[in-house]
């Protein structure tokens, strides 16, 4: 059976909107908003985000979601994700962009 892993691209360093990750909608931030969903699809186990920020990083990791540390030099998020699933161990990997806080559990699987 495969192995399916998620990995959210959440960037800090946004040209147009420095710190979106943690920007709070409806009181909660963005990358809560889309892991939650996530979950409905995955394990959390399962669940990883990618990011070139310790403060997203300890962020995540007081709320117990796995993070992984990648390069500042990542132009997108997808580069983002590449380099995050080089250190995992799956069949398959599904890029859910970390500023899609509506978007559709139907739409993940």
């Amino acid at each position: 059976m495969s192995k399916i892993q998620i990995i959210i691209p959440a960037r800090y360093k946004s040209s147009r909107l420095p710190g979106k990750p943690l920007i709070k909608i409806l009181g909660k931030e963005l990358i809560l908003h889309v892991a939650e969903i996530c979950e409905k699809v995955v394990s959390k186990d399962n669940l990883f985000i990618a990011t070139e920020n310790k403060k997203i990083f300890n962020f995540l990791k007081k709320r117990d979601y796995n993070s992984i540390m990648t390069s500042k030099k990542c132009l997108t998020g997808t580069d983002r994700v590449y380099e995050a699933a080089k250190k995992l161990n799956s069949n398959i990997f599904v890029n859910v962009q970390g500023d899609e806080p509506t978007i559709k559990v139907s739409d993940i699987k």
